[in-house]
């Protein structure tokens, strides 16, 4: 239930995001400009993990110069703070 106030499991997902937000250089939510669709940003790096290389999922810019544990770590504590589940945050 949306009740619009901050609690632990918002402020966790938020950060989850702004995690991913930084890594992959893209925003939460992004609308189609031909469908009008939207893409969650969250379900995008999952759905990109899901098909075995979550580093797909970084921002191109970052070349090579990276450590690709660190980005790996991110991008998945990025997912398992936005986790769907409040619980499992």
């Amino acid at each position: 239930m949306r009740t619009g106030k901050a609690t632990t499991a918002t402020d966790v997902f938020a950060f989850g995001v702004l995690l991913l937000e930084v890594v992959c250089t893209r925003r939460p939510i992004e609308i189609d400009n031909e469908s009008g669709e939207r893409a969650l940003l969250v379900d995008w790096v999952f759905e990109v993990w899901s098909e075995g290389n979550i580093l797909d999922a970084k921002d191109p810019k970052l070349g090579t110069e990276y450590d690709q544990r660190e980005v790996e770590m991110v991008l998945k504590l990025g997912l398992l703070c936005s986790h769907s589940n409040p619980k499992w945050r």
